[in-house]
């Protein structure tokens, strides 16, 4: 094969890497796709928390629930024009693998402003 910029070679879109994204994040979430696709909406529960869930939403920040209630959101942006599927798998893979490191990465915003980002994170232990 011949790398990009060579003649007669077209180099993938951005659209395609949307669409090919989009297919793989179907794949990922199998039996939950037809319930995103009418909720806009991925939960996950925290492995490490068990009483937190987290909203995954399309363009949105990461809602994180506790015991019902909204804790905070999590706002989880790429650093480079990615497919959104792409940023929705990768908070999957951070949620599923290392929470911490998402909570490191990510810029957290308190809903009760007088929860601070610290004591969020003191309350989910």
């Amino acid at each position: 094969m011949y790398p990009p910029g060579w003649p007669g070679v077209v180099p993938p879109s951005i659209d395609s890497a949307a669409v090919k994204a989009e297919a793989l994040l179907k794949s990922r979430l199998g039996a939950e796709w037809p319930l995103f696709q009418q909720t806009g909406r991925i939960v996950r529960t925290s492995k490490r928390w068990p009483a937190i869930d987290y909203y995954v939403e399309r363009n949105e920040k990461v809602k994180v629930i506790k015991s019902g209630a909204l804790l905070t959101t999590l706002c989880v942006t790429s650093t480079r024009s990615e497919p959104e599927a792409d940023r929705l798998m990768t908070i999957l893979d951070l949620i599923e693998t290392d929470e911490r490191r998402l909570w490191q990465m990510a810029n957290a915003k308190s809903i009760v402003p007088q929860i601070p980002r610290s004591e969020a994170l003191r309350i989910l232990g």
